[in-house]
């Protein structure tokens, strides 16, 4: 019988002939060798559909025929996705959702999904269904704000047959709030001038509370506006003559998401200096008519 080997491809691409090494090749679709498609060393089975597909090759040498080789094609199918879902629909920034694929019945496992975001540059994330499973999950962080959108890029199957997919999902993000700038116009002040600060939102679900602290005092700022710039007055009996360091402790929104501590401002510093005191005095409190007379100032602060 003449040497044959098997054949396979996945649908959608082009499908190999069957191919034979033998003297005077005979192509048969019958086990019992009565219906010739074909001769030669190479056939060509004009199939696509799905399936597994049985033919048959003898060789025949000085009038007799051998036996028979029997040689398939088999079509594997393509990857199909059943759905491509997110754990969450909306999603506080900065907080992870697992994205789930569900493989359609049919497909042949172990199974590899290829994901990316729309963040730039994009992250890209990888889903292994190992066998027999027909789903899996990855945990992604949505960080494109108001939506991030995951496409799936690829599928290929345990046949290495692939499938560009198209499946898309997004996820609404929630941003946690940011302040920004946090800054001063009273940097310096002397003793008794009134100082304030200026926190303004850049992001974040209306209205933030932003508590904050200066030499032991606690307080909290409610911010009702997204980019509008927030002007504090603070108390200057709690000021101290020197160096005043304004911390940001919290920055909370409405839905009770808090700012990530790396994106917390750096502290806001104000000086304040003394007011001058002055003592006035003389040693000459009586003189003669045209005498000198001697003051003396003495400063005791500023």
């Amino acid at each position: 019988a003449p040497a044959a080997p098997n054949q396979a491809e996945c649908f959608s691409l082009p499908m190999p002939d069957l191919t034979a090494t033998g003297t005077n090749l005979t192509w048969y679709d019958d086990a019992l060798l009565t219906n010739v498609v074909g001769n030669g060393p190479s056939f060509p089975t004009g199939q696509t559909a799905v399936g597994t597909y049985t033919y048959y090759v003898t060789e025949t040498t000085n009038g007799c025929e051998s036996a028979a080789s029997i040689v398939t094609l088999t079509i594997h199918p393509e990857p199909i996705i059943l759905a491509f879902t997110s754990s969450a629909a909306t999603i506080a920034q900065g907080n992870p959702i697992n994205l789930t694929v569900d493989m359609a019945p049919g497909g042949t496992p172990p199974f590899t999904i290829d994901i990316v975001d729309d963040d730039i540059p994009a992250n890209p994330y990888t889903i292994p269904i190992p066998i027999p499973n027909m789903s899996g999950s990855v945990s992604a962080t949505p960080n494109v704000i108001p939506v991030t959108t995951y496409s799936i890029t690829s599928v290929t199957d345990g046949n290495g047959c692939t499938n560009p997919s198209g499946w898309t999902v997004q996820v609404t993000v929630d941003p946690y709030p940011i302040i920004d700038p946090f800054n001063t116009a009273t940097d310096s002040i002397c003793y008794g001038t009134i100082p304030s600060i200026n926190m303004t939102l850049f992001q974040g679900e209306v209205p933030v509370t932003v508590n904050y602290t200066y030499n032991g005092v606690t307080a909290d700022e409610v911010i009702p506006t997204v980019g509008i710039p927030v002007n504090i007055l603070l108390d200057t009996a709690e000021l101290n003559i020197g160096t005043n360091i304004i911390i940001i402790n919290t920055v909370t929104d409405n839905s009770g998401d808090q700012c990530l501590a790396i994106d917390i401002p750096p502290p806001v510093t104000i000086t304040v200096s003394p007011n001058p005191v002055v003592t006035f005095a003389t040693t000459t409190a009586e003189i003669c008519f045209e005498q000198d007379a001697i003051l003396e100032f003495d400063f005791l602060m500023g």
